[in-house]
Parts: structure tokens; C-alpha cells; sequence
């Protein structure tokens, strides 16, 4: 099942699905009001079930929940944000409060804004797993998941929209236990044991949000499963591990790192956004 993007007059997109085998869309949810709308955000099917928000009139992409094949939802929509499934756990965040000032965009609409929401995990029959209470969340990945704690929200100071600022990431496992305790400004899922970290980012006001790639500072080091660095920080970008190796960067120069720290020059890769 492959999700696609299509975009019509105005800011917005439809978001559905394209089933390769028999050619089959799936655009609309069943279960909500107003079936003959679309879902204004959808992410990858993973566990036989993905993540969407339908829409609901105008406060769009304010409810998440989770859609089979078929398009029906079998998790209804009830979440503020929500992750596919990977290991039998789910990343949801639950618990946002409207505050007063809008949010600001380009194209010259404004938005309610929510802050407040936490980050837990639930089960394929919803319930949940490990109940809300990290900032941000990732999904499991062998056997461990990264979640932020410490962020603050604070507005942009020119939209006036609020993100997260600054906080630590760790990782936990499938008891909601904090296993590496929170200490990285940037962290990707384990791979082969390891995991790309990045500490040193500088926050700056005018970036706030939860992509901190754009922001000064920091190097990325790997760390192993009790979060002893393997590998020091000392690169300006790097990806996980795959097959004994990870791309990662140095001065704009491109290698392929191995888990014994060695490095191979390599053709420079295009970030992924």
C-alpha cells in the first residue's frame, strides 16, 4: 500500500492510499461524519493499520486515528498525533489545551493553536501500552524507542505559532523504562544494534520546532544499547546503520562509516527531507 499527495487549489492536500497489487484508492474514511471528505494528513501503513486525521470541518488535522486496508477505522480518531505501528506499539500524544493566539502562516491563514500534548504508546486494540508522559515520541525500532522530555513550548517570533524548544532525548523500552537516560539534541531509531546521535545543537528562537537539522552546532557520535558512545561525536551529518555501514559526513566530505570506526570515501548523498 503506497500513500500519495495530491494537491488542489490553496494550501491544502488530499491524502490517501494506492493499493500497487490491484490498482485499488483509498481516500475517505468511513466511520467519521461527512464520509465523502478526505483525510487531510495519512502515514504509512505498517501492522496492517496507518495512521490518519479526517476531516473534520474546519479544525482540520486535530484528530488521529487508525485506518485497515479497507479504509475503515479500527482505532477511531481521538488522538492529537499519532505514529505507525512498529513492534506492536504505536507513538500517540493525547491531552492538548487551546490557547488564545493564532498561529500565522505564508499563504495568510490563521490557525487555533493547542499546546500541551504528551507522548505515549498504545496496543492494536487501542488501549494503552505505556501512558502519556515524554514530550515527543519515536516509534520502537529492536526493542527500544527515543522520547523527548525537558522541551518547553514557545512561540515563533514571527508566525507567533508555538513548537517544542530545547529538552534531551533518551530511549526506553517496552515498559515505558527509561534505559538511556535523556542527554541528545538529535537521535535516529537503532540499527544494528547502535544509534546515530547528535549533542551541541545551539538553539536559536527563530528555530523552534521539532526538525532541529537546520540548526548550528553539534556533531553526531553513535551510541550502543546502554548509551556508551562506540563511536565519538565528530561528524556533521549522519544516517543509521545498514548492512555494517552508515553514511555520515565530515567538512562536507562523504564516507561510509563501519562499527569499528573506520572509514570509506563515498559519493556525497542529497539529505532526505
Amino acid at each position: 500500500m503506497m500513500r500519495f499527495e495530491c494537491g488542489y487549489a490553496g494550501p491544502w492536500w488530499i491524502n490517501g492510499y494506492f493499493n500497487v497489487s490491484d490498482r485499488t484508492v483509498i481516500l475517505k474514511p468511513i466511520s467519521p461524519p461527512r464520509p465523502s471528505r478526505r483525510f487531510w494528513y495519512a502515514r504509512d501503513f505498517s501492522e496492517g493499520m496507518a495512521p490518519v486525521s479526517p476531516d473534520f470541518g474546519d479544525n482540520w488535522g486535530d484528530q488521529w486515528g487508525f485506518i485497515d486496508r479497507s479504509g475503515s477505522f479500527v482505532i477511531p480518531p481521538s488522538f492529537d498525533q499519532a505514529l505507525p505501528f512498529s513492534e506492536g506499539l504505536a507513538p500517540v500524544a493525547a491531552g492538548k489545551r487551546p490557547i488564545a493566539k493564532p498561529c500565522y502562516h505564508p499563504v495568510g491563514t490563521t490557525n487555533p493553536q493547542y499546546i500541551g500534548s504528551k507522548w505515549g504508546f498504545i496496543m492494536h486494540n487501542g488501549q494503552w501500552a505505556i501512558r502519556p508522559s515524554f514530550d515527543q515520541a519515536e516509534s520502537f525500532s529492536e526493542g527500544l524507542a527515543a522520547v523527548r522530555v525537558g522541551a518547553t513550548w514557545r512561540p515563533h517570533p514571527e508566525s507567533g505559532c508555538f513548537f517544542l524548544f530545547g529538552g534531551k532525548w533518551g530511549f526506553i523500552n517496552k515498559a515505558g523504562a527509561l534505559v538511556i537516560r535523556p542527554g541528545f539534541d538529535v537521535v535516529l531509531p537503532f540499527s544494528e544494534g547502535v544509534a546515530a546521535v547528535r549533542i551541541g545543537v545551539k538553539w536559536t528562537p527563530d528555530r523552534v520546532g521539532n526538525n532541529v537539522d537546520g540548526l548550528p552546532g553539534g556533531k553526531w557520535g553513535f551510541i550502543d544499547r546502554k548509551g556508551t558512545f562506540l563511536i565519538q561525536p565528530q561528524f556533521s551529518y549522519a544516517k543509521s546503520f545498514k548492512s555494517g555501514k552508515a553514511y555520515v559526513e565530515i567538512r562536507e566530505k562523504a564516507f561510509l562509516l563501519l562499527q569499528d570506526g573506520s572509514l570509506e570515501e563515498t559519493e556525497k548523498q542529497l539529505p532526505i527531507q
